[in-house]
């Protein structure tokens, strides 16, 4: 487990799958025989962004706002790194 191979003491869950019962109480089970502290949001402070990325979504629609098939993901590391993906040139599609 990786609080052992890290000496990580304290672990902190968060988002849609703190939500999840089984992994709540399994984490909070074995912070006893692991010798860790299980921090855990209280139950209406696990949602997951579904519900934001939706509406956001909706938002662009009313404007008009769509990217292109050619627009390339990335995101941002905490550290400010930001990383893009690696996209393959899509080849245009073939004419009939």
């Amino acid at each position: 487990m990786a609080v052992k191979q890290t000496g990580v003491k304290d672990v902190a869950i968060a988002g849609g799958v703190s939500a999840n019962s089984g992994l709540r109480q399994a984490l909070l089970q074995m912070q006893h025989t692991i010798g860790c502290r299980i921090f855990i949001p209280q139950m209406q402070y696990c949602t997951d962004n579904a519900a934001m990325i939706a509406i956001a979504g909706y938002y662009k629609y009313l404007r008009n706002d769509f990217g292109k098939l050619s627009d390339v993901p990335y995101s941002r590391a905490g550290n400010g790194t930001i990383y893009q993906a690696q996209v393959p040139e899509i080849p245009p599609p073939a004419s009939f």
